[in-house]
């Protein structure tokens, strides 16, 4: 398989243990030095925020569809609305997480990590050889 090809952007059980453990490791080093609470209160409001701004982020690219193709032909479509996006060579491949990258007609860039356990076996493969080999070339 080659592109043109779709993917669901789904949640992947790898990926939010990941989230889940980067969150609760500095949470669980606060808990076990036990600093004074002048110190503990900001480390633990910040691992909040940021547990709470990753799972928005999160929750914004489900149920979206990205139909990935060569030469700025890309589109992300969201219920039922489509849009034009250009894959950026920024997007990174690194055997069990590619971290894809695309511009919005706005002019916004958005990215998604994705995993392995999120996608059939055929379309991951297709996924990493075009972030690899053609994520670079979009000119449109």
């Amino acid at each position: 398989m080659s592109a043109p090809f779709s993917l669901p952007l789904r949640h992947s059980p790898l990926l939010w243990a990941a989230l889940l453990a980067t969150h609760l490791a500095p949470l669980v080093a606060v808990v076990l030095t036990a600093p004074a609470p002048a110190v503990s209160f900001p480390l633990v409001v910040a691992v909040g925020a940021s547990a709470v701004f990753s799972l928005r982020r999160a929750r914004r690219l489900h149920g979206c569809s990205l139909r990935v193709a060569p030469r700025g032909e890309s589109v992300l479509s969201q219920g039922g609305a489509t849009r034009p996006v250009e894959i950026l060579a920024e997007s990174r491949e690194m055997g069990w997480l590619v971290v894809i990258a695309w511009r919005e007609a706005d002019g916004r860039v958005r990215r998604a990590a994705l995993t392995r356990d999120a996608f059939p076996a055929e379309t991951w493969r297709a996924l990493r050889r075009f972030v690899r080999w053609e994520a670079g070339d979009q000119a449109s």
